[in-house]
């Protein structure tokens, strides 16, 4: 054995525990440890390398995401119309409902089975009392009712709602004709507190009650002479209203364009352009149950709280009108609008109702007969009135 020659370390007990004093030994151990050493850095490389590469990695999925969640807010600032009021708080029927639980936003409409969703909401929201108090403040007014509103919420959260793919954003829509003349029905013929058409006299003509005195009666009949001459028909306050004295011709000739109203204003208005497009569920009145379920379906909420409890006979959700204050005006459409004016009248006010693209109405029979004789009368006054001008 030459003098530089080291002896192999082929022991392994003499690599991991040396004997004391041996030459060989002592060689075995600093072998060990440089091995050691080395593999330590390796490993420590190794995971280094790792680290580094899932932080990259990491970085460069949030540098991605930052970026894309930044290309959707710019996105948003030219599509989301803040002015729009259902992002603010107050109103009975401006900003929509909000069920969390079922990542649910729900745009109400007067007319159209609202009061029967709110009280929905309220079951789904855990109020015990969601079927023995059906007040109209206790199911409507917006600071006792106990719902959540959109207009609620700070900006960050409203964004996430109405943009996020897991969000369902429904509204339910109704045929005008059909809508208006249940709004006429309930709210200017319907007995409401102490009188039948309370509510019209009160929302559109500040109509008062006048009791004993009659230069006071005499002064009020001026007042509403004066300021609203087509509630005249309604005067005096404590008179009932009816079909005959109040007719549903006279409505709509007047009070529905005068005196505008979340029960009869056009459903297209319920929200800016720009926020209808981010609706992602239309129901329909007329097939209440098929879409009312359909919804409850898709938010998985059907089994837990539309498939019993609801009626006198605990039945499905939407069977029957469960609110209480159904007209059946569907049933009396064919009666309401025997003269075709009126029907006409109807027809051209909710044009942007039955022409809305996401609202996807069906109009009635008559819409082309009736709508081609109103725009070849227009086209002879155009005619009329150029000639008229030379």
């Amino acid at each position: 054995m030459t003098k530089n020659h080291r002896p192999p370390c082929t022991d392994i007990q003499e690599k991991i525990i040396p004997s004391k004093g041996s030459r060989r030994s002592s060689f075995c151990q600093r072998r060990t440890l440089q091995f050691l050493a080395i593999f330590s850095v390796l490993a420590f490389s190794i995971n280094i390398f790792h680290l580094i590469h899932k932080t990259n990695i990491m970085f460069d999925e949030h540098n991605y995401q930052w970026e894309y969640n930044k290309s959707i807010v710019e996105d948003l600032n030219t599509t989301i119309d803040w002015s729009d009021p259902i992002y603010k708080h107050g109103g009975w029927d401006v900003a929509p409902v909000v069920i969390e639980s079922h990542k649910l936003l729900f745009f109400t409409i007067p007319k159209n089975t609202c009061s029967e969703f709110k009280i929905l909401f309220r079951r789904m929201m855990g109020f015990k009392d969601w079927k023995t108090d059906m007040s109209v403040v206790s199911v409507h007014h917006p600071k006792k009712n106990g719902l959540k509103y959109l207009g609620s919420y700070p900006k960050k959260q409203q964004l996430e709602f109405m943009t996020s793919p897991d969000w369902t954003r429904a509204v339910f829509v109704r045929d005008p004709k059909e809508r208006v003349l249940s709004a006429y029905m309930d709210k200017a013929l319907n007995f409401f507190f102490d009188v039948n058409g309370k509510y019209i006299k009160n929302q559109c003509c500040q109509m008062r009650l006048i009791v004993g005195s009659v230069k006071l009666l005499e002064s009020e009949r001026s007042r509403i002479q004066r300021k609203f001459p087509h509630c005249l028909p309604l005067f005096p306050y404590e008179k009932n209203t009816t079909v005959d004295g109040f007719p549903f011709e006279k409505f709509v000739q007047t009070f529905m364009k005068r005196c505008r109203d979340p029960h009869w204003e056009p459903q297209s208005n319920r929200m800016h352009a720009k926020t209808w497009k981010s609706i992602n569920f239309v129901g329909h009145f007329e097939d209440l149950q098929r879409d009312g379920h359909a919804l409850l379906h898709k938010i998985s909420g059907f089994e837990e709280f539309g498939r019993e409890g609801w009626g006198p006979g605990n039945g499905t959700i939407f069977q029957t009108n469960f609110a209480g204050h159904a007209t059946s005006a569907g049933s009396k459409t064919e009666l309401f609008y025997s003269k075709n004016e009126v029907e006409l009248a109807v027809l051209k006010y909710y044009r942007s109702d039955y022409e809305h693209p996401i609202m996807n109405m069906t109009k009635p029979a008559s819409w082309e007969k009736l709508m081609a004789r109103q725009s070849t009368k227009s086209i002879k006054q155009q005619n009329r009135s150029s000639h008229d001008q030379k």
